[in-house]
């Protein structure tokens, strides 16, 4: 069985309610959207492997390296103030890790979004962020 989840924790909440209803709970995958569109891709489309960088695994450290330069930082005041007052690597990283899963559900879900950053169309520190180098 395959059950597309929003998130991680729901898929273990999904598992471990369904084994204390049935008695077990096996040979089930509980996958994130970005991760089950991907591999349904993959599947169907006659492409080559669709970019990794995009996974939201990449993306936070792609998104870190960005905090870490300070690229897309001055389009936001309130974020450079956060970042100035948490220089800690570990504190980037999880902010890096937050943005990252927010880009990942706008390229399932608002992907017309991620083009007008590209293109320049849209504004604003997540545009600015996006453009400086966490997918753009």
């Amino acid at each position: 069985q395959t059950i597309v989840v929003p998130s991680q924790s729901m898929g273990q909440w999904l598992q471990l309610g369904l084994a204390d209803r049935h008695g077990i709970a096996a040979m089930m995958q509980t996958p994130l959207p970005g991760s089950f569109l991907a591999a349904l891709y993959r599947r169907l489309l006659p492409v080559p492997d669709l970019d990794p960088a995009f996974e939201r695994g990449a993306l936070t450290f792609r998104v870190f390296e960005i905090l870490q330069d300070g690229r897309g930082v001055a389009a936001n005041p309130s974020l450079a103030r956060y970042l100035s007052a948490a220089p800690e690597p570990l504190d980037r990283f999880h902010l890096a890790k937050r943005l990252a899963a927010c880009y990942d559900q706008a390229l399932i879900y608002r992907p017309d979004r991620l083009l007008a950053w590209e293109a320049g169309e849209e504004s604003g520190w997540q545009a600015e962020l996006w453009r400086g180098g966490g997918g753009g």
